[in-house]
């Protein structure tokens, strides 16, 4: 048997070095020493999938907000958000599933596509076809778009409800959290509770989770624990990888950056009161409006 060796001429990729590709930008001018320190934090937390947990009216967004804003500012990374955020906020780039969705159907070459349907199942043929288009649209114009981006979901259960795993919307957020790394993307979800989370398209591939607590000592401060590993059940069993830290996030203050506002000001925070909350001690009853016997 004769053994031929054939030429295959700029068949590999030599174009960038390793070090220029896992390298990441720091836009902010002259950063102070407090800034540098909370940049090299968020270089270790630049890319994965997020899940942010908690109890209503704990925070989620507070943080989940100023943690992509600060992103935004430190990185120059675009940020898509599934809402509109206040002027303050700045540039952002609107999340329509409807219009994505729109997109990979076109690509899959499947029966008409409304949003009326958007939760709808689909048949095992259907899944498969959906699958494959939404890897090809992700790897097309999709990274145009979600390219060092970081995709905020303020509401996961719309998207991937344990309940509803076939949905169009699921496979395609699972689509995305499989190539997070390709896009250097992080994916930002909040919920109240994991375990309404479909397992298998977002749970199984967290790469952080974050849990916030509201502070009754701080005033407007929500207390959030960063964790990083990845879930090992459906039932939530979270396998820790690396030792757990506290990061504190205070609304109110007021930041230069922000002429003068605060983290308050980037969002709607649904309550435009005070958001300290209301010590047991500090209970006061209207006597006008009191129950006798």
């Amino acid at each position: 048997m004769v053994m031929t060796r054939y030429e295959m001429p700029d068949s590999f990729y030599d174009e960038t070095d390793l070090n220029d590709l896992y390298k990441i930008p720091v836009v902010l001018e002259n950063p102070t020493w407090r800034q540098q320190k909370e940049i090299e934090l968020y270089k270790t937390l630049y890319r994965g999938v997020m899940l942010v947990t908690g109890k209503p009216r704990t925070g989620k967004d507070l943080f989940g907000v100023s943690f992509a804003y600060l992103n935004k500012r430190f990185f120059g990374r675009p940020i898509l958000l599934d809402f509109k955020p206040k002027r303050p906020f700045g540039d952002f780039v609107p999340f329509d599933p409807v219009v994505f969705l729109h997109e990979i159907n076109r690509m899959a070459k499947q029966s008409k596509f409304t949003s009326d349907n958007l939760e709808s199942p689909m048949s095992k043929k259907e899944e498969d076809y959906f699958k494959g288009s939404a890897y090809d649209w992700l790897n097309t114009k999709g990274e145009t778009l979600f390219k060092g981006a970081i995709l905020y979901l303020s509401e996961l259960k719309r998207y991937s409800y344990k309940r509803n795993p076939h949905s169009r919307m699921n496979k395609f957020i699972g689509s995305l959290c499989d190539i997070h790394g390709h896009l250097d993307l992080l994916i930002l979800g909040t919920h109240i509770d994991h375990r309404e989370i479909d397992y298998y398209s977002f749970l199984s591939k967290v790469t952080t989770w974050a849990h916030c607590k509201w502070s009754l000592t701080k005033p407007n401060n929500t207390k959030v624990i960063i964790k990083r590993g990845s879930y090992i059940s459906e039932l939530g069993s979270f396998d820790v990888s690396l030792k757990p830290f506290i990061y504190w996030v205070d609304g109110a203050i007021p930041r230069t950056y922000l002429d003068g506002q605060n983290f308050f000001s980037l969002y709607n925070t649904k309550n435009e009161i005070n958001l300290r909350p209301v010590l047991p001690g500090e209970m006061k009853y209207d006597k006008e409006v009191a129950i006798h016997d």
